[in-house]
């Protein structure tokens, strides 16, 4: 059943094809590639953004709190990744699924940075060139995201 909250659904054209026919190896070489982006480029790329756009806008308490979504995202993140890299990924390429463990869901985490984007736009910060910036790199980021879920569950099976 698709996710109410998912506005774009990934598309069989947006997965790279090498992935298509790869091994897990090759599946999870590409996702751990993915997570090392989004903690060494891509968030902190987002956050340097938000703070950018809180110097502009010192008097707006709703874009502090929208950026503290953003750091609860992105720390309930880093324990997703973790627990992929550590428990998820190394079941998959083995082909031996430990009892209790425990499966993430996506569509837990998927609504975090759609709210964060509307927000974004309901506020003033969408016409200014820098808040545009921020909104187009969470889009991005978001659909990203997507993309490296439905790898996760239709390639790699988790």
């Amino acid at each position: 059943m698709p996710n109410p909250h998912v506005q774009h659904q990934v598309q069989f054209i947006d997965v790279p094809l090498h992935l298509l026919e790869g091994t897990k190896q090759e599946i999870v070489d590409y996702l751990m590639a993915s997570h090392v982006a989004y903690r060494d480029v891509k968030i902190p790329k987002i956050e340097q953004q938000f703070l950018g756009l809180m110097k502009l806008y010192p008097n707006a308490p709703a874009l502090g709190a929208v950026f503290n979504l953003f750091q609860k995202f992105q720390l309930e993140m880093q324990w997703h990744m973790k627990h992929e890299e550590q428990v998820l990924y190394p079941q998959a390429i083995s082909g031996i699924k430990e009892e209790n463990t425990h499966v993430i869901s996506h569509e837990d985490q998927e609504p975090f940075l759609t709210e964060i984007i509307q927000l974004l736009e309901s506020g003033r910060y969408v016409k200014n060139p820098f808040g545009r910036m921020l909104i187009d790199g969470l889009k991005r980021f978001d659909e990203d995201l997507r993309l490296h879920a439905w790898i996760e569950e239709n390639l790699l099976m988790l």
